[in-house]
């Protein structure tokens, strides 16, 4: 059903011909960074994205945007237009202020969503657009501050083009001429202003006395001065007015005028303004101008324009401003890195000023520059560029890790079966072997990836972090060999963090192990730590910081550092810079670090410099003593009496995949570590059992193994290929002791497949399997009595004692 359903959307979509099965169009639609969701003209979802499964908390996607939407008058109109289009089965796009997806309410986030309908159900899509919004409320906010501040000058402003048409006025030389609004005169000839034959040239640079008639049919003389400049291709000329001109004593205080409202424009600028000489050397600046540097003016005024600007930057400005000189440009623009102790950049805009010569031909004398502080706007923009990549990267990682999953699953379930009738002394027995170690080998790369997603099964604790690392000194002196000195510097009273132990430790290792191949010649390897306090508004590289106080780990070395182009790349999985031989590694090492340290709440930030060394610093939310006295105080209060499954999880974990938490908003209190509990099942040699079992499974090869596996040791198998499939056999009467399901499927998923079991009344035991953690999928499942879970991939071996235990379960 779902195969012939998905070619009918291949050929309505537009797809073209290539889409030819499932396959093809689930790669598509999981492709996409943005929540897709296919929707059958029965109001069903047929198909989630990634993203999607993340976004739609419901099988209602209306629903799910409506239990976060929030409710306010700018909302109320798009929510009416969404569900209006929903009702309507037509087609629409709004953007919606909604809670974030980790329940935070002191922030909130901006949504886009589009509906469209094809011929066969309606795809909704949702891309968050938070980032988009802060940009441009940013240039916003900076445009108008320039507009109030060109309106209330004290000289008229206006914009024409190279056929007089005025394409902008500021609101002092409006009110000149008698008009209300700005509007009134976009359009406008300059020329229908005028009085007189006297009309100022359009073709070039241009000043002296023009008579302007106001609205009201009155007159008044000005000094006007013209400039040209190119505005994508156009030439435009901008003008400055100033009144009051008709007689000579007049003129002189209009000059005076002029020069006082110049100077306070050039003092009150809220940007940089700089003169130069032909040699491109400061003569005078604006207090913008030197603040931007943080210098004083006589220290500046004086000095070349290079000393200013970084070395690579200025070539390139350089020589475009040698080609204003010769009048090959007629201003220059850049953007340019400054020489400032913190990191800055600007955008520069560079105009020439002329003078006429002898032969009344226009003589470059200078140069006026203007400096716009980008670094706000850069970081910004930056700051969502490196978000969206690792997010999509994460997305796509945990994607192949469960794909990866099921195939694993398959050859290493049909390698187990083939040893069962192969013993040692069989001529294939060493091939077969080497099948199953290899596999057993590629899930462990598998594990990697999806740590990197940060969908990886955690075991968090509270440990005292000045205890972890005396701990971990022994073991890294001995990775790190005698020709690196190994330095462990602790600060004071840096109370607990909450890790998983074994994940914690293999973080060091890994960067331990890339400290090591950057010192081949020896060196120093560090790690220092420290307390530091975050507030709202603070970033770590890319990422914004939740405000708290944080355990900082600085993990230093001396080696050869990286390059600023690598740096960019590091915590990409399989991106590595080392060679192909034998110790080159799978360039998965980093990306485990960001993934574990990310999934444990915290941040990692990177700085390198080639041929000093490299500084890896972590950020873990800190926690103090008495946290940590009353967190398990709690969780033992909470703990499940002695009777509950001693499988189960005690505290389930609300944690959808990829939404790391901090503190106490994930409690991890596995039954079988309660010392109240029983100890959990041994090992047996007899795996066999009896009983009825329901086994759903979309992947073919695992089904197959699956079936045969456990049909050998006397369990009686009906296999289904889908959740629906499942459904309308359980309609028909069949029974089953125990439900086995896979956690992703196309179609409904497993997990609204067991809660529609419970639904019914059926309360079989129910095993959940996936290539994707345990956390990830009590997290969907939430509080459910008898659920199990069996990560993928598995050995036959595990499966079935998986089942017997369970089985054998009252």
């Amino acid at each position: 059903m779902a195969h012939s359903f998905f070619r009918k959307l291949a050929t309505a979509s537009g797809f073209g011909s290539f889409i030819r099965d499932w396959d093809t169009v689930k790669a598509l639609m999981d492709s996409e960074t943005d929540a897709l969701a296919l929707v059958s003209p029965d109001g069903s979802p047929v198909y989630i994205n990634a993203a999607g499964k993340n976004f739609f908390k419901t099988t209602s996607l209306l629903q799910s945007v409506l239990d976060r939407v929030l409710d306010e008058e700018a909302n109320r109109l798009a929510l009416a237009k969404l569900e209006a289009a929903v009702k309507n089965k037509a087609e629409t796009s709004v953007e919606l202020l909604m809670r974030p997806l980790t329940g935070d309410n002191d922030f909130w986030e901006w949504y886009f969503i589009s509906i469209k309908q094809l011929s066969i159900g309606t795809l909704w899509r949702v891309r968050d657009i938070t980032a988009d919004r802060a940009l441009e409320a940013v240039t916003r906010q900076e445009t108008q501050e320039l507009a109030e501040f060109l309106d209330v000058l004290p000289i008229g402003l206006y914009q024409i083009d190279s056929g007089g048409v005025i394409h902008f006025v500021n609101q002092r030389f409006c009110d000149w001429l008698g008009y209300t609004n700005q509007r009134e005169l976009k359009g406008k000839k300059l020329f229908d202003l005028l009085i007189g034959t006297h009309v100022p040239e359009l073709d070039g640079f241009w000043h002296g006395e023009l008579t302007f008639r106001t609205q009201a049919g009155n007159f008044f003389t000005a000094f006007v001065s013209h400039a040209v400049y190119d505005e994508n291709g156009e030439t435009m000329l901008r003008a400055s007015v100033v009144r009051e001109v008709t007689a000579r004593h007049e003129h002189e205080g209009a000059a005076k005028e002029a020069e006082l409202g110049f100077s306070r424009l050039f003092a009150e600028a809220p940007v940089g303004i700089v003169f130069l000489d032909k040699e491109n050397v400061i003569t005078e600046g604006n207090s913008t101008f030197f603040q931007m540097f943080s210098r004083k003016r006589e220290e500046m005024v004086g000095t070349s324009l290079d000393d200013c600007i970084d070395a690579d930057d200025w070539a390139e400005l350089k020589d475009k401003m040698a080609k204003v000189m010769m009048a090959k440009l007629s201003r220059v623009h850049a953007e340019v890195r400054l020489k400032t102790e913190q990191e800055k950049f600007a955008a520069i805009y560079v105009t020439p000023m002329t003078e006429e010569d002898e032969d009344g031909k226009s003589d470059v004398f200078g140069f006026i520059a203007h400096f716009i502080d980008n670094t706000e706007r850069r970081t910004l923009a930056l700051q969502f560029s490196q978000a969206q990549k690792m997010q999509a990267i994460g997305q796509l990682a945990g994607g192949i890790a469960h794909d990866f999953n099921n195939l694993l699953t398959a050859i290493i379930g049909s390698t187990d079966l083939l040893l069962q009738t192969h013993p040692a002394s069989d001529p294939d027995f060493t091939e077969l072997m080497n099948i199953h170690y290899s596999a057993t080998r590629a899930a462990s790369l598998v594990g990697q990836l999806l740590s990197y997603s940060r969908k990886q099964p955690l075991r968090p604790k509270y440990l005292d972090v000045t205890d972890v690392f005396a701990e971990l000194h022994h073991m890294l002196k001995r990775l790190l060999g005698t020709k690196i000195t190994v330095q462990i510097e602790n600060g004071r009273n840096l109370g607990f963090i909450r890790v998983d132990k074994t994940q914690f430790d293999q973080v060091f290792v890994n960067l331990a192990v890339n400290a090591r191949d950057a010192m081949p010649d020896g060196g120093t390897f560090t790690i220092s730590t420290r307390r530091q306090k975050f507030p709202a508004g603070q970033y770590i590289g890319p990422e914004e910081v939740t405000p708290g106080e944080y355990v900082v780990i600085d993990v230093a070395d001396t080696g050869c550092g990286i390059s600023e182009e690598n740096l960019q790349r590091i915590f990409e999985p399989f991106f590595t810079t080392k060679s192909g031989g034998v110790d080159s590694g799978t360039g998965l090492g980093l990306a485990m670090v960001y993934g574990n340290i990310r999934q444990s709440g915290g941040y990692i930030n990177v700085k390198s410099t080639v041929n000093v060394g490299t500084t890896f610093s972590l950020y873990l939310p800190r926690h103090s003593p008495e946290d940590v006295r009353r967190l398990t105080e709690e969780a033992e209060q909470n703990a499940l009496p002695a009777t509950y499954n001693a499988q189960a999880v005690s505290q389930v974990v609300r944690v959808k995949p990829n939404t790391p938490k901090t503190g106490d908003q994930l409690q991890f209190s596995f039954a079988q570590d309660s010392p109240s509990l029983p100890p959990p099942l041994l090992p047996s040699n007899d795996l066999s059992g009896s009983g009825t079992i329901l086994l759903v499974e979309d992947e073919d090869g695992v089904r197959a193994v699956t079936r045969k596996a456990l049909s050998a040791k006397g369990y009686t198998i009906t296999d289904c290929t889908c959740a629906e499939e499942a459904l309308e056999k359980i309609e028909n009467g069949t029974v089953f002791d125990l439900l086995i399901t896979d956690m992703i499927m196309p179609g409904m998923d497993g997990v609204t497949l067991a809660s529609t079991v419970r639904q019914k009344g059926i309360y079989s035991k129910i095993l959940l399997i996936s290539g994707f953690s345990e956390e990830a999928a009590r997290g969907e499942i939430k509080e459910m009595p008898d659920f199990y879970f069996l990560a993928k991939p598995f050995t036959l071996r595990e499966l079935c004692e998986k089942v017997k235990e369970i089985m054998g379960k009252k």
